[in-house]
């Protein structure tokens, strides 16, 4: 299996899967945090752990495959 992912890009979504955003453009993304049960103190949680104080600063926020949340900031 390790050979197979290693050789497609295609294998290897479906056997450790995608990021999913959860927030872009000043927004949240409600179907995929609805669909993936994500909930608003997830999302605080995340943007604590990032040391970010209010989506204004926030460029992007995904659920990893690994099932983390991750918070890209915006760029000053």
């Amino acid at each position: 299996m390790a050979f197979l992912t290693y050789r497609s890009n295609k294998i290897r979504k479906m056997a450790e899967g995608e990021a999913i955003i959860l927030f872009e453009e000043g927004r949240k993304i409600e179907k995929n945090l609805s669909e993936n049960s994500i909930m608003e103190s997830e999302l605080q949680q995340a943007l604590h752990q990032a040391n970010i104080d209010s989506y204004e600063k926030v460029k992007t926020i995904w659920l990893e495959p690994s099932g983390n949340i991750s918070v890209v900031k915006k760029e000053s």
